[in-house]
């Protein structure tokens, strides 16, 4: 424990990849040190985060991110005085849809000046809605975090995708509204407040709603991407639950990562056509950045966690045979 801790905490100072490589590090010391024995990086998880990433970053090419953050703005423009408890929930549920930040992450400028318009702390708004927001990834059904959970579950216990989400997603949206309940009055009030007032006094702070803004105007496939990225988030949620409805061969049915992998690629391939965008373009998404050290957190992630449970299920059995043999 104390080993994987420190190549985590070394790791960590580098950024997304330093964690991946500082891991690997971590199973190399354990393996060749220690001679625990290693299994096999989880292939269905790449493989899952690659079609997944692929999808979402194809309709951020088609202009499908940006008018998701449109919407959120103007619903956020709606409801100011309620933005500490609105901005988690909505953000949340962009983030949920995605399976990434990246929107919470274009929110947050937004969040922070309907805030200030409407005289509330940004920071309770903000607090709430970077921890809603990053939780909400293990929830999604879309992100690679669930991807690698369903990936090992369904492969050692046959855990469906409609059971993780019947667990995570109801656990998530408590959590989100009591973390907001808990910075809905934290500080004084914006006007209130000693030091807001000396920098509004001393002209060091404007308020941002001066500033004047274009008008934004959807991309022409925009709408039409997310349609389709929406189709086929639903497809993987009813095909992931009711796996009963899946086709099945001697016995086997489909397995649910790889229906994740078909609808997503087809999901892309359509916004592709829908969007009619230069193929140059979507390998340029700042989306598309992501799946490479989310790749390499998986092979340490998967390493380290089946040094222990390989053996783990070892013993098990084991156990439950000696058990039937005494039986016997």
């Amino acid at each position: 424990l104390f080993i994987v801790l420190a190549c985590i905490g070394i790791g960590g100072k580098y950024g997304g990849m330093g964690l991946g490589a500082g891991g690997g590090l971590g199973v190399a010391i354990l393996v060749l040190g220690f001679g625990l024995k290693p299994s096999s990086p989880s292939i269905t998880a790449m493989l899952i985060i690659i079609c997944v990433i692929s999808a979402v970053s194809i309709l951020q090419a088609v202009g499908g991110l940006d008018y998701l953050v449109r919407v959120a703005e103007r619903i956020l423009r709606k409801k100011p005085q309620a933005i500490t408890f609105v901005a988690p929930i909505l953000t949340s549920v962009f983030t949920l849809f995605c399976g990434t930040t990246y929107v919470a992450f274009s929110l947050y400028p937004v969040i922070a000046e309907v805030a200030a318009e409407a005289k509330v702390r940004p920071e309770r708004a903000l607090s709430a809605t970077v921890i809603a927001a990053s939780v909400a990834v293990a929830a999604s059904p879309m992100s690679a975090a669930t991807a690698g959970m369903l990936a090992i579950l369904h492969e050692y216990a046959g855990i469906t995708l409609g059971q993780i989400l019947s667990i995570a997603l109801p656990s998530f949206f408590m959590a989100a509204i009591v973390t907001s309940f808990s910075v809905y009055k934290r500080g004084k009030e914006l006007e209130d407040d000693p030091e807001f007032q000396r920098r509004v006094a001393a002209g060091e702070y404007e308020f941002m709603h001066t500033e004047q803004k274009k008008e934004y105007v959807a991309a022409p496939g925009a709408r039409k991407g997310v349609a389709i990225f929406a189709i086929g988030v639903v497809l993987v949620l009813i095909l992931g639950s009711f796996t009963e409805l899946l086709p099945s061969w001697d016995g086997k049915r489909l397995s649910t990562p790889m229906v994740i992998q078909m609808i997503m690629l087809t999901a892309a391939l359509l916004i592709m056509i829908v969007g009619k965008v230069p193929s140059n373009k979507f390998n340029s998404g700042s989306v598309l950045m992501n799946p490479l050290m989310i790749l390499v957190k998986i092979i340490k992630l998967r390493w380290i966690h089946i040094l222990s449970y390989d053996q783990m299920v070892s013993r098990k059995i084991n156990n439950q045979t000696t058990r039937c043999a005494n039986s016997i």
